[in-house]
This record gives C-alpha cells, sequence and structure tokens, in this order.
C-alpha cells in the first residue's frame, strides 16, 4: 500500500516538526518518529482506525496528541490532514474546506470529545463531590 499526502497535509505535517523543535530540540524529531510509527500502522491495517465518514478515518498518535486522517483510495491510503486532536479555529476551517461541513461542527466535536473524556477520567470522582452553592439571594 503506498501512502501519499495531501499537499496541505505534507506541509502541516512539516509546520508541526518545525514547532515542536523550536520548543525544545529534539522534540520534533520524536513527533516524526510517532508520525511514522503511526502511519506504518495505517499502512498494515488501514481498515483498522476509527471511521470519521465511509471513506475517512482517524489514527491517533501514541506520544503526541495528533491524528491521521486519511483515506483508503484504491490501493493508496491518502494522508488529508496531520491534525491536532484538540481542535483549535484553524484546524476546525481547514476540515470545513476539506470535508464541507461547517466549522462550528468540529469545534463542537472537540467540546464533546472533552467532555467525553473527562467524565470518564479519575478527575470526574473528584468533580462529583463539589457541592452545589446555595442559590443566592436577590438584593
Amino acid at each position: 500500500m503506498v501512502i501519499r499526502f495531501l499537499e496541505i497535509a505534507q506541509i502541516e505535517f512539516d509546520e508541526t516538526i518545525e514547532y515542536y523543535n523550536s520548543e525544545s530540540p529534539g522534540l520534533g524529531d520524536s513527533f516524526l518518529l510517532d508520525t511514522l510509527n503511526t502511519i506504518e500502522r495505517i499502512r498494515l491495517f488501514p481498515n483498522a482506525w476509527h471511521p470519521f465518514s465511509n471513506i475517512t478515518r482517524r489514527c491517533q498518535l501514541r506520544h503526541f496528541p495528533y491524528g491521521i486522517i486519511y483515506q483508503i483510495v484504491d490501493t493508496d491510503v491518502l494522508v488529508v490532514a496531520v491534525a491536532n486532536l484538540h481542535r483549535t479555529p484553524d484546524t476546525a476551517l481547514r476540515l470545513e474546506k476539506l470535508f464541507g461541513m461547517e466549522a462550528q461542527f468540529w469545534l463542537n466535536l472537540q467540546l464533546a470529545w472533552d467532555l467525553y473524556h473527562v467524565t470518564h477520567s479519575s478527575t470526574a470522582k473528584g468533580i462529583k463531590k463539589i457541592k452545589r452553592l446555595p442559590a443566592l439571594a436577590h438584593v
């Protein structure tokens, strides 16, 4: 299976490597290796990862909050985005352009994902113990 990148996905990937290397020497290299390992998992098991649509899937990196968004086209894997899974308005706009679904949809999806994870985390037990404040009297 051949792996190909959309031009915007390649730019996103390169910029992320540069960003992480600027934050800490070698961190971008770690991001590169994590991404290459993820792409290899996709190549070996292209249908194993979370579906976004009938033809689009996402495979998360193991050590960075990123995912490879890809499509299976014939016998190739087309990487359409190397996306920060903590969606920002910038990423939401790119996804809107790519999939034709409004940016607000992608931002809401991120919020729903974040809420799901916090409600299923060890933090949730502590949050459940918080007592509601009594209603404030109108002054």
